[in-house]
């Protein structure tokens, strides 16, 4: 069942059908859903993060909760290019980003095959082209080499890569539905794996999985400047370093995500001498919320062997 009132929205028209932001709403004025035209109500409360939302529910079946990092994305965008309405005979949906006949999809949370196929089809209806951006920050995501295998080899967050060359990339725990976007016709699929860099996917190596990739990286403002090709008064949009990171505690989510799926497969692989006990979950809880530092966690857990240090964060390489 659908809540009421449906997922947050961060952008509304107004009576002059002019495109609003919810921080720069007022209170005098009334504001309308861009896909429905239904009135939306203001929520400025004190806990989330101020939105406006339908009145009864979401009228597209699509927009979902945004996370940090999507709203980042979008905000780089100028106002009228963010939340496009896209029609295709009697279907209506909201695009995160539209420019021209181009489409682009943020995507931070899982989409099944099924999911994904529907919405490529709907923008191919509607657009010339789709750009899917993969939140990947964070990821097992290596650069193979001669010492393959070893932790250095991870992409982590100031891990600096040559844009110069296609390479190849190793996805430990990838996502396998992505590989229905490779090497169809008018989509691109890009990976955004660290502070700096995104990679676009140009082939997948495996038969069947989505782990031995072939891609080049991309700085996120030539990323950018790329985009200016579909429309020239995107040129100059810059990122200003918004996506850099997040916050120290998501940092610790992260860790211990990691942490987590290495003890699952661990146990699925029959070895027991770490489990996800009631106590170890409570001092993963103590870490998240900075009780803690890792090197605590580290010694009261016994996980040391996972990490390049016992001290170091390892996605970030900053001390925890």
């Amino acid at each position: 069942m659908k809540k009421k009132g449906g997922v947050s929205i961060y952008h509304a028209i107004n009576k002059n059908n002019k495109k609003v932001e919810i921080w720069n709403s007022t209170e005098k004025e009334d504001y309308f859903c861009p896909s429905c035209g239904s009135k939306l109500k203001r929520r400025l409360g004190t806990v989330n993060a101020h939105h406006f939302s339908h009145i009864k529910t979401t009228c597209d079946p699509w927009y979902k909760e945004k996370s940090e990092w999507h709203k980042n994305w979008q905000s780089i965008f100028p106002i009228d290019n963010r939340e496009v309405i896209k029609i295709s005979k009697e279907s209506k949906h909201i695009a995160d980003v539209g420019i021209n006949d181009t489409v682009i999809e943020f995507q931070h949370s899982s989409i099944t095959a099924k999911e994904l196929s529907k919405r490529n089809q709907f923008y191919l209806r509607c657009s010339r082209k789709i750009i899917w951006v993969f939140d990947c920050y964070g990821k097992d995501i290596y650069m193979p080499s001669q010492s393959f295998g070893l932790l250095d080899n991870q992409i982590r967050a100031h891990t600096e890569i040559d844009t110069e060359t296609i390479k190849k990339f190793y996805w430990y725990r990838s996502k396998r539905v992505l590989k229905n976007l490779i090497g169809v016709e008018n989509i691109e699929l890009f990976l955004h794996i660290n502070d700096k860099y995104v990679i676009k996917i140009v082939e997948c190596e495996d038969s069947w999985g989505f782990r031995n990739l072939i891609g080049k990286a991309y700085t996120i403002e030539e990323f950018l400047s790329h985009l200016a090709i579909y429309d020239k008064n995107l040129n100059g949009i810059k990122s200003h370093g918004i996506l850099n990171g997040y916050s120290k505690k998501y940092q610790r989510v992260l860790d211990v995500k990691k942490l987590t799926a290495w003890i699952k497969e661990d146990n699925r692989n029959g070895n027991y001498s770490i489990k996800l006990s009631d106590d170890l979950r409570i001092l993963f809880k103590d870490y998240i919320d900075g009780f803690i530092t890792y090197k605590q966690m580290n010694k009261k857990a016994g996980l040391g062997y996972r990490r390049p240090t016992s001290e170091t964060s390892y996605f970030y390489g900053l001390d925890n």
